[in-house]
């Protein structure tokens, strides 16, 4: 069980909540924000749309690597510096990319949307950075609200369509130089260095690259907290920690979630489009939100939830060890149920589709799936997190792997799939994949798998 050196007040944690969530966001977002802009692209860079579509492959491809590097940095040489590093580099490659020549720079993006993916560790980083803060009571719930970002490949198509219209595909690059920029400030400004072995020790904490630029959030020592372990400034392989079962069948689950949301989002436009001839580009747009809304909504209330059930289900003194077992099944609540519901709905939905049933039908299980996914991302991360204590921002770059990796798998292949199999066969294969999660899940939570 992770335990607290520093106690932070109710209001410094949220703060660090916002700026945290503020700057995670960016991680998801910056990998298909210019969908809508790609015809655009493809005509300014004289290319095919497969050619410009490259760029989200690569870009996935390095994001998918690239945490498992900056975060064992972030577990070992703190989590400030490394936030600041990967915003200030994303800004850069934002302008970079911003002022790339046409025709002839195609190489050129595709270089620097690889540069720009180095830089989308924030999630993972973040991730560890609330792990320092949070008591096992509560992390769920805040971490709920971190997680609000991972609602961004829904929602970032439709916002950059509307930017794209005015300011053309370039706009989308400089909103996203800006907006990293103004969080990159705040995080200079307000963010305090949180990993234990840096904070309680005087010496390493105060060094400038730890400390803010406005010193507004100032935590008290902890009670009874033992004294931290000694910075280390080796690289840690994040590897290691798959030899736990646990860990390695929660990384597997997750994995399944991310097959069943690329092949949700990124059919949309192709089926909508085909089986509701009526809509708009824009409306088309607009169904993306009921997915990645109902994942906002659900960011809070999940959290909440689960927050509530780890204080019904694990009863201990402050300071004792929880057996995990226990802890797993409290993490895990209704996850099982919940992801039974999204596989049972995610198995007529291609038919629904397919078939031309009225729009609010497909609609309706859109909303479902964003709930659902919601619900399962936040259990399994919080349990990751409680699995590998002190090393937070090192599970969540393994997770962001398991995770990309499906990811690139999907985005690949998801489109041949449903030419090959139809609709309502692709969507009853993805359906049996989240069955296997749920297996996956239920073993987890069985218990038989942990010592104390």
């Amino acid at each position: 069980m992770r335990t607290t050196i520093l106690r932070y007040t109710t209001t410094q944690k949220w703060l660090i909540v916002v700026l945290t969530s503020a700057a995670g966001v960016f991680s998801p977002l910056s990998a298909n924000i210019y969908f809508p802009a790609i015809p655009a692209m493809t005509h300014a860079f004289q290319n095919s749309i497969q050619a410009v579509n490259l760029s989200v492959t690569a870009y996935v491809i390095v994001q998918s690597v690239a945490p498992v590097f900056w975060g064992p940095l972030a577990d070992s040489y703190g989590r400030r510096p490394c936030m600041i590093a990967c915003l200030a580099l994303l800004s850069v490659s934002c302008v970079a990319i911003a002022l790339v020549p046409t025709p002839g720079g195609f190489w050129l993006l595709i270089l620097l949307r690889c540069i720009q993916a180095c830089s989308a560790s924030t999630y993972p980083i973040g991730a560890g950075l609330l792990a320092d803060i949070t008591e096992p009571h509560e992390s769920a719930g805040m971490l709920g609200l971190f997680t609000i970002g991972q609602a961004a490949p829904a929602i970032g198509p439709a916002l950059s369509g509307v930017i794209a219209e005015a300011f053309g595909w370039r706009g989308i690059f400089w909103a996203l130089a800006l907006a990293s920029a103004i969080v990159l400030l705040f995080v200079l400004l307000l963010l305090p260095e949180t990993l234990p072995s840096i904070t309680g020790d005087p010496q390493q904490g105060s060094k400038l690259m730890y400390r803010p630029f406005l010193p507004l959030i100032i935590p008290k020592l902890a009670p009874n907290s033992s004294p931290p372990s000694p910075l280390s400034k080796s690289f840690s392989n994040p590897f290691i920690l798959v030899r736990s079962k646990p860990i390695t069948l929660l990384l597997l689950t997750n994995g399944t979630l991310m097959a069943a949301f690329y092949a949700i989002t990124e059919t949309i436009t192709p089926l909508y489009k085909a089986a509701y001839p009526f809509l708009s580009t824009a409306e088309v747009g607009y169904c993306f939100l009921v997915f990645g809304g109902t994942m906002v909504v659900g960011t809070r209330l999940v959290g909440w939830l689960l927050d509530t059930e780890f204080k019904k289900n694990v009863q201990s003194e402050e300071g004792s060890l929880v057996e995990m077992g226990i802890l797993a099944r409290a993490r895990l609540a209704w996850s099982l149920p919940v992801l039974s519901i999204f596989a049972m709905c995610c198995a007529p939905y291609g038919w629904v589709i397919d078939q031309g049933v009225h729009l609010a039908v497909p609609l309706v299980l859109l909303a479902i799936f964003g709930f659902a996914f919601i619900w399962l991302l936040i259990a399994t991360q919080t349990l990751l997190v409680d699995l590998a204590p002190g090393q937070g921002s090192s599970i969540t770059a393994l997770n962001n792997l398991a995770r990309c990796i499906t990811g690139v798998i999907f985005v690949s292949v998801i489109q041949l799939v449903v030419d090959a199999l139809g609709s309502g066969w692709t969507f009853v294969m993805v359906s049996g994949i989240l069955a296997m999660g749920g297996v996956m899940i239920w073993v987890v939570w069985a218990g038989g798998l942990f010592g104390t």
